[in-house]
């Protein structure tokens, strides 16, 4: 009895325990089928980590459906939005370069801001400080480039978003003068002034 007790005891921790990160959310498919349910996207434990598959829920049903991210269009998971893209990368005088390509691995990008630039953010897990954090990168509508927007603690990457987003003076100067210190104003600023100023 003792012995059964015990076995209960660490089911229902272990299920308890697994199931804390799971949030209302929404799955979208690349047929065009939607699921809603609970999502999930972390595995929790003695140290979280992100999952290769993400998992639902479904409202109605006892057990999960995992899927990957070349499965997935985009799925929400409480507040946060998640678009899947094929990125093939490649190194180019110590540089990595990230584009959007029909030969790519697919891979789960935040969605942070959208419009005709995007900001997307990719999280993975840092060894050295055993945490998960996020680099941020750009994204315009019809250009498959991904630019990164950020160097870790030394803010923007002045010269990468100068370069790619020259066309708009305003926002260059801006980024230049330090008037503008986060990824999040770049995209708003851009995505206004091409309101302002349609083709």
């Amino acid at each position: 009895m003792r012995s059964f007790l015990v076995i209960l005891t660490v089911l229902l921790f272990s299920s308890g325990f697994a199931q804390r990160n799971y949030q209302k959310g929404s799955v979208v498919l690349r047929n065009g089928q939607v699921l809603i349910g609970d999502v999930a996207d972390r595995r929790e434990g003695f140290r979280t980590e992100i999952s290769k598959r993400i998992k639902i829920r479904v409202d109605g049903k006892l057990f999960a459906k995992k899927f990957g991210p070349r499965a997935v269009e985009r799925y929400t998971i409480g507040t946060d939005n998640f678009i899947s893209l094929p990125i093939i990368t490649q190194s180019r005088f110590l540089k990595t370069e990230m584009s959007v390509s029909s030969r790519g691995s697919f891979t789960f990008f935040m969605l942070l801001e959208e419009g005709v630039l995007n900001l997307l953010g990719l999280e993975y897990f840092d060894q050295d400080l055993n945490m998960i954090i996020m680099a941020f990168y750009l994204k315009k509508e019809n250009d498959p480039q991904l630019v990164r927007a950020t160097q870790g603690v030394f803010g923007l990457k002045k010269k990468n978003l100068i370069a790619f987003l020259q066309e708009c003076n305003e926002l260059v100067e801006l980024i230049e003068n330090k008037k503008i210190t986060s990824p999040n104003e770049v995209v708003i600023f851009y995505n206004d002034w091409v309101k302002a100023n349609p083709q």
